[in-house]
């Protein structure tokens, strides 16, 4: 499973208010583009601007971004870590 579904799931496995699902096809794509898990049919808009629809994919593309930046930002602290992990070990805990 890929890591953009990983996040999605978790994302919607919680009790939370129901989305559309246009809404949970927003969070979706901007997960995929933003770990660069892009899909076939990403950036090919099937909601027609100014409908409620193309507002709920638009505000799940809100929710990606939100999950993706999260995701990324825990991804580089974890990476910190490690490195400050092994610079302590490499060089004799300074």
């Amino acid at each position: 499973m890929s890591t953009a579904q990983e996040l999605f799931d978790s994302a919607f496995s919680v009790t939370r208010d129901p989305r559309s699902d246009a809404y949970r096809h927003g969070v979706l794509d901007i997960l995929k583009y933003k770990l660069r898990e892009i899909n076939q049919t990403f950036g090919k808009s099937n909601y027609v601007m100014g409908t409620a629809e193309a507002d709920a994919y638009y505000a799940g593309c809100d929710e990606g971004h939100r999950i993706a930046r999260e995701y990324m930002a825990e991804q580089e602290r974890q990476f910190a870590e490690a490195e400050r992990i092994s610079m302590n070990g490499t060089f004799g805990g300074r």
